[in-house]
């Protein structure tokens, strides 16, 4: 429900700064789940730190964590 209401009151640049590039070939997967507050404000400062983005941030950490 939030990606339909982004789609449809935010810019690109601001759409992909939530959810992440957009793939025009469906490698990309919604998922949705819950953090503590403080992981999720670690998460958020460190985007900003990088200039990039938050999934961008859970992306790499998660393939550090898989051996990726």
């Amino acid at each position: 429900e939030a990606q339909s209401w982004a789609e449809d009151h935010l810019t690109g640049e601001e759409y992909e700064e939530i959810f992440g590039a957009v793939a025009e070939d469906d490698t990309r997967v919604s998922v949705s789940y819950s953090l503590n507050a403080s992981t999720f404000d670690r998460i958020k400062r460190l985007a900003q730190e990088r200039a990039t983005s938050q999934v961008a941030i859970v992306q790499e950490l998660l393939d550090k964590a898989l051996g990726q």
